[in-house]
């Protein structure tokens, strides 16, 4: 079971890109371990930087036994850099499972989600997203109470930034 990072996203721009983004981002999706129960998240990795098609039914870690399985994970590595689901998404997201976020805040300029990842922030989709959208500002809080790591990550254009910070624990009882 991962540790979990708690991130804030705030998107920021034009009202006309900040609304494509918004429309971008919606996801409603089944939930695989509650037959028939429908679900939606504000703000989906896979809209934005979409896993292959070829990948999702892989397994992690990958031993391809047979001549057929090394000739598929040979040719998986050369299209995609991987032959699984899991490097792949840590290679484009940075974490290995989409997210359930929540719109919190909302304006005609300005978004805020707030959402959890396994192990830490999505940094390599939010460098790969803010490609997509050039004129938009994207501002990543992060932090980790299990590894006590904390900082804020701004993108723009495919720029990064990272600013790493002390974590503070502000829990009393702990």
């Amino acid at each position: 079971m991962p540790n979990w990072n708690y991130n804030r996203l705030t998107v920021s721009g034009k009202r006309k890109d900040v609304g494509e983004f918004k429309k971008k981002a919606v996801r409603e999706y089944s939930r695989e371990f509650v037959e028939g129960e429908e679900s939606k998240t504000d703000l989906s990795f896979d809209n934005f930087v979409p896993m292959p098609e070829e990948l999702k039914s892989t397994t992690s870690p990958y031993t391809p036994e047979t001549d057929e399985e090394k000739k598929k994970s040979k040719e998986l590595k050369k299209k995609f850099g991987t032959d699984n689901w899991y490097d792949w998404k840590m290679m484009n997201w940075g974490v290995k499972w989409d997210t359930e976020a929540q719109l919190i805040e909302k304006h005609s300029d300005l978004l805020v989600y707030e959402f959890d990842t396994p192990w830490g922030p999505p940094d390599k989709w939010l460098q790969k997203t803010s490609l997509l959208y050039p004129d938009l500002s994207f501002t990543l809080e992060y932090e980790e109470p299990g590894m006590a790591f904390a900082g804020t990550l701004h993108a723009q254009g495919g720029d990064t930034c990272d600013e790493p910070r002390e974590y503070v624990n502000e829990d009393p009882d702990e």
